[in-house]
């Protein structure tokens, strides 16, 4: 093959792969970073990964802005590396009790960072500690905070919240305060009227809601775009909730998605997608600018239950979520979503059927 062919070549091959790396998925690994050492009577034998949602660990942003989100997964071999990580913390003798680690719940989540100085954060982990003669404990750590949840494919946060599980155990086991935990009943989490809030997608998608003090105010209506606020102004500059659910209606704050930090937007239909409409601001270096998404628009919002991810509705999007259903796909026509907005109507018709046929 000639030289210049062959650049050619190479030039489109690198042209493919690199998008598709970037775009797609964050990797994660273990962050190494802990190096304390607890005296133990007990080492971790196995890991069991039983969480009820493996589509990823969690949303990140990234971007030129950090203004998009992205699907986190995990490295070949985290849980064999987690294993080995934990077992490095542990100081026992030949005589230490073998215990099994039952993961149940593993989510990251970070919010967008337009308008925060650094971003925010959190980590939700819930473990059960199983061990011969001994009964099932359940611990849950929930971190949050000003820091970036992961960084350079790791994540401090993650490896804290394991650490600080693993340190609750060991008190237990040294004062042998075991007792018997009871399941929390997701009937019980949904009950209550009024104001029910969400703290992450995974709350969300399992029906995790606590009850709250407080009201809806709705701030601002643009044809089918609806923001509200906290009526009481100080929850709502106190209070970052991921969604509020009122009633039958259902509210997604705007970072949750390419929105704002302030507000929350009313979910206009609800299912395997949440649909719901918004104007969208962007800096001029984002990454949405650079794809030709326009700032000031507004756009149609699709978050996907089955992952977590929200993205803003295009022609290319829609012709994703219609794949399964060639009959809908040749009812509606979309063309220049972004340019023509009034399709919106059409696109919220569209996710009703199929939210109606998942």
């Amino acid at each position: 093959m000639k030289p210049k062919r062959l650049l050619t070549l190479l030039l489109l091959l690198a042209g493919y792969a690199v998008p598709q790396a970037q775009v797609q998925f964050r990797v994660i690994g273990a962050a190494q970073r802990i190096d304390k050492i607890m005296e133990s009577g007990f080492y971790i034998a196995e890991i069991r990964d039983e969480r009820n949602f493996t589509a990823n660990l969690g949303i990140v942003n990234r971007g030129l802005d950090c203004d998009i989100k992205r699907p986190l997964i995990a490295e070949s071999d985290f849980f064999s590396n987690l294993k080995s990580r934990m077992n490095g913390w542990l100081m026992h003798d030949a005589e230490a009790e073998p215990v099994v680690l039952h993961i149940r719940q593993l989510y990251l989540w970070e919010d967008l960072r337009r308008e925060l100085d650094d971003g925010e954060g959190f980590i939700r982990l819930d473990l059960l500690f199983e061990a011969p003669g001994k009964p099932t404990q359940n611990i849950t750590v929930t971190l949050s905070g000003d820091q970036l949840t992961v960084a350079k494919g790791h994540s401090p946060r993650m490896e804290d919240a394991f650490f600080h599980c693993l340190q609750r155990y060991q008190e237990r086991w040294e004062n042998s305060d075991f007792r018997e935990i009871e399941e929390e009943s997701l009937a019980d989490a949904w009950s209550g009227r009024g104001l029910q809030t969400i703290s992450n997608f995974l709350d969300l998608r399992q029906g995790r809601m606590n009850t709250f003090p407080g009201k809806l105010k709705r701030v601002q209506v643009i044809g089918r775009l609806e923001r509200y606020r906290l009526r009481n102004r100080e929850q709502s500059e106190r209070y970052n909730f991921y969604a509020l659910q009122e009633g039958n209606e259902l509210f997604i704050r705007g970072n949750a998605y390419p929105g704002g930090a302030d507000y929350y937007t009313r979910v206009l239909e609800k299912g395997r997608y949440l649909f719901l409409i918004d104007r969208v601001h962007f800096p001029m270096k984002s990454t949405f600018v650079d794809a030709g998404i326009p700032s000031g628009k507004i756009v149609g919002i699709l978050i996907d239950m089955k992952t977590g991810m929200p993205q803003i509705v295009t022609d290319e999007l829609i012709a994703e979520v219609l794949k399964p259903y060639p009959d809908l796909k040749k009812q509606y026509l979309f063309q220049n979503i972004l340019d023509y907005p009034v399709q919106l109507d059409r696109v919220r018709k569209v996710i009703a059927e199929v939210n109606r046929r998942s």
